[in-house]
């Protein structure tokens, strides 16, 4: 019984240290994506469910939300972003990208959490935001990158 319990806590610390090890890779910009190096192409759809491609927005700010229909912290934050989208109708342009339906693209960006927002400015990723955030500190995001 002792070893057991032995075992299962081991395991727990080393989850732990994972996890921490995997918050920590995720705070600023993606992991294998450099500050100020452009971001690979790919095509995805607005919040009016229009095709485009990254390639398309360069030289403009972005904000990319991975997100997946089961997830809950999505769809609590999916409204404030269309208040946001509207908000700054002109100046950014928000789209979303449904991990389930673009593994490779969240793999690409090293998407480990959602909701995950990723802000390009000039196709390039400058800010990485992970999990449900309130609308003043995504509004802060913004701002700076329009600056």
């Amino acid at each position: 019984m002792k070893r057991v319990f032995l075992v299962v806590s081991v395991l727990l610390l080393a989850l732990t240290v994972l996890s921490c090890a995997c918050r920590k890779k995720q705070s600023g910009t993606p992991g294998n994506i450099e500050p100020g190096v452009r971001a690979p192409n790919f095509t995805l759809y607005d919040l009016d469910k229009n095709k485009v491609s990254l390639k398309s927005l360069r030289g403009k700010v972005v904000l990319l939300d991975f997100w997946a229909t089961w997830c809950r912290p999505c769809t609590m934050i999916a409204p404030i972003l269309d208040e946001l989208a509207e908000e700054y109708s002109g100046r950014i342009t928000f789209a979303r990208l449904d991990v389930d339906q673009n593994q490779k693209t969240a793999a690409q960006y090293q998407v480990m959490s959602i909701p995950t927002l990723l802000l390009f400015k000039d196709g390039k990723p400058i800010v990485n935001i992970v999990g449900l955030r309130p609308k003043e500190e995504l509004k802060k995001n913004l701002d700076a990158a329009l600056a």
